[in-house]
Formats: structure tokens, sequence, C-alpha cells
């Protein structure tokens, strides 16, 4: 129901690959237990506030304090930059998961 009302930050492809929507890209390491995530530019929030690295640090953190996403997660949600965000993953899981 969320991504029919608001914009996912990723999917899960045909292919059981994560795509970028809002992201511009989704990049693992060769372990994929390492993830870099580059929000798409110019985009606000409904609130205007920017989409960019502390905004989707954020959402992360709270996803990752519910049930489900406490299992998705690693214990690290960083911005690098204003448009880079590193997360480990917990057991070589896609952030989007």
């Amino acid at each position: 129901m969320g991504a029919a009302i608001f914009d996912p930050l990723s999917v899960e492809g045909a292919d059981h690959q994560a795509h970028p929507c809002l992201a511009r890209s989704l990049t693992p390491d060769a372990t994929s237990m390492h993830w870099t995530i580059t929000p798409r530019p110019n985009i606000s929030l409904r609130d205007g506030e920017p989409f960019n690295a502390v905004a989707i640090v954020l959402q992360l953190t709270e996803d990752r304090q519910a049930v489900l996403g406490s299992q998705a997660f690693g214990s690290t949600v960083k911005p690098v930059d204003d448009l880079t965000v590193k997360v480990d993953a917990a057991h070589g899981r896609q952030p989007s998961e």
C-alpha cells in the first residue's frame, strides 16, 4: 500500500534485485554486506525538506527499529556526504528488503 502512495527508495525487480526509484544508485560491495546509496538530486520531501543522505539515514534508522527492519539492517547507517549513505547490512541482505 505504501508504495502506491509514496515513492520507495528502491523496488524489487523480477530478477529479485533492488532497482533504484528515489535512489539514483544502490551499490553493494563484493560481499553484499556494505552498500552505498546515492539519492536522486533535486527531490524534496512533502514537507519541503530535501531528500538527501540525512533523510535516508533517518528513514532507514526508523525502519531498522521496527520489527521487520531490525532483521534487515546491520548496526551502521550513516551519511558520508549530502548525497551518499553507507549501510552495513546484516547477513548480506539488500537495504531495500
